[in-house]
């Protein structure tokens, strides 16, 4: 058992998808709707068996009590969903490298080391094909 749950916990990501804040709010509505039916039920004077919903539903999906608290807390006031965008290069950005002469002489130094290292290429400087030497004679 504690096997799956490991499993569980490193596969599932820290950020709480839409999905998975749906579920939250199902079992939060199924289990108060069950606590009210049996506080009704159990009429024979004695106090009735009580549990902390959001407790129980942080126990059952593994996820912090205040997770679940913040998640009923937030439908019950705004009545929608927010979710926090996941981690990751998700939207295209321009590129933050500047086109300044430092940055293309440093692209440029680093082509010839790369063609110090392989001396044979397919073209030769002067244009010639075949396989010519780079560097010196």
């Amino acid at each position: 058992m504690k096997e799956v749950v490991d499993f569980v916990k490193r596969e599932r990501g820290a950020v709480l998808t839409v999905e998975e804040r749906l579920d939250i709010l199902l079992l939060q509505v199924k289990l108060r709707q069950e606590k009210a039916e049996r506080q009704k039920k159990d009429s024979s004077g004695r106090k009735p068996t009580s549990y902390d919903v959001s407790k129980r539903v942080a126990w059952l999906l593994n996820r912090k009590e205040t997770l679940v608290r913040e998640v009923w807390k937030t439908y019950v006031q705004q009545r929608q969903m927010t979710v926090a965008k996941p981690p990751g290069n998700a939207s295209a950005r321009p590129t933050r490298a500047p086109r300044t002469k430092t940055v293309t002489t440093h692209s440029a130094i680093c082509q010839e080391a790369e063609n110090y290292r392989y001396p044979y290429c397919g073209q030769g400087r002067d244009g010639s094909s075949g396989r010519t030497w780079i560097h010196g004679g």
